[in-house]
């Protein structure tokens, strides 16, 4: 069993106390986030994160106290079979097509990035499932609260003299996590429950398909199959030149500087080539290629394919960028405004690039690139 009482013999139980705690812990976050803005977020609000998801954790963990929720284990053993995996290269549109996708009442779409294969699993394979289950809990715990510094915060919404959600979270991954139909899962097991609580407390429990927007999945597209037989794939690719401007313009938001601009049209390329060898390989009813500017410009017809493909009805609340239902800002290297402004054509960067990184750019994947329609 993973659910144990603290380590240290005490009980962390959700009483008065310890709610109190997490309330005053939930407000400095909420303080510091106001205070700092963006730059200041990252830097000044990892100890209160870390903070916050030990307490969190602690109080779960050791809480035997009941809660009620919409719990059918056996629905969600079958939803956890059907993923949709969102996978491109960074910076081509992957993000949008999740906050699009998150508007259909069945699907159920992981608020951040998943990244398992190519962030998590290799960091974490060695660990026993219990503490990759606890690590996955608290990395997840962040990011219920405060995901990628883009609006909306708080998905679960706030602790109040009542109840936490974030306590009631962890709760339900911890049951999840003891059920035996895991282990079938392999290197997926520890983050299933992380990915089915949050179906549990976002009330898309009775969803056709589950959601993990995830860049460079596409090079784990045997093992993705593998694990889930049922799985579906949305591949977005972005014309070469915007992706890498992109890159360039985050690159230099964030670190001051561009960084090796070889690696980055090394990924450009090898995305490319997934997306152009997958499509020849598995059938149209797995697999979907989808160009970023057909979503922006074309957004309609774009995503009436993609729900004829899922076999789900195309309804309004597609058309609005969203997280857990709450509007969300656009997430782009060159603009900013409302909601709306997300369904829009950007223009090219190529401003952003020296004739040399052009070059290469061009010699790298122009021909890849011509095989979605992409000519320069």
């Amino acid at each position: 069993m993973i659910c144990q009482t603290a380590p240290n013999g005490g009980r962390y139980l959700q009483t008065k106390e310890s709610i109190a705690r997490l309330i005053a812990v939930e407000t400095s976050m909420e303080e510091n986030r106001q205070q700092g803005g963006p730059g200041f977020v990252w830097s000044n609000q990892h100890a209160l994160f870390s903070e916050f998801s030990e307490l969190v954790w602690e109080i779960a963990r050791s809480d035997s106290s009941a809660f009620e929720t919409d719990f059918d284990m056996k629905r969600l053993e079958s939803l956890a079979s059907r993923p949709i995996f969102v996978i491109g290269c960074h910076r081509s549109g992957t993000t949008l097509m999740r906050n699009l996708l998150d508007g259909h009442p069945e699907l159920v779409a992981l608020p951040s990035e998943g990244n398992l294969l190519t962030n998590f699993h290799p960091r974490m394979k060695r660990m026993a499932y219990a503490d990759q289950v606890e690590q996955m809990s608290k990395i997840w715990l962040k990011r219920l609260v405060h995901s990628i510094n883009i609006p909306p915060y708080w998905l679960l919404g706030r602790t109040d003299g009542q109840r936490s959600p974030y306590v009631e979270f962890v709760k339900t991954v911890l049951a999840i996590a003891d059920q035996p139909w895991l282990k079938p899962y392999a290197e997926f097991r520890f983050q299933i429950p992380i990915m089915l609580a949050y179906a549990v407390h976002s009330g898309r429990t009775k969803g056709a398909f589950w959601v993990d927007k995830s860049p460079g999945y596409e090079r784990f597209v045997r093992t993705c199959l593998k694990r889930f037989p049922k799985a579906r794939f949305v591949h977005v690719v972005r014309n070469p030149m915007d992706t890498l401007a992109s890159m360039v313009a985050l690159e230099r938001a964030v670190f001051g500087h561009a960084m090796d601009a070889r690696k980055n049209i090394t990924a450009i390329k090898s995305a490319l080539k997934s997306a152009k060898k997958w499509r020849r390989k598995l059938p149209v009813a797995i697999y979907q290629v989808v160009r970023f500017e057909d979503l922006t410009s074309m957004t309609e017809s774009s995503l009436k394919t993609i729900c004829d493909y899922l076999g789900i009805e195309v309804v309004d609340t597609l058309f609005t960028a969203t997280v857990n239902g709450l509007p969300t800002k656009i997430n782009s290297s060159f603009a900013e405004g409302p909601t709306d402004d997300v369904i829009a054509q950007l223009p090219p960067r190529a401003a952003l690039l020296d004739s040399e990184t052009i070059h290469i750019l061009k010699r790298k994947t122009a021909k890849l690139a011509s095989e979605f329609g992409y000519e320069y």
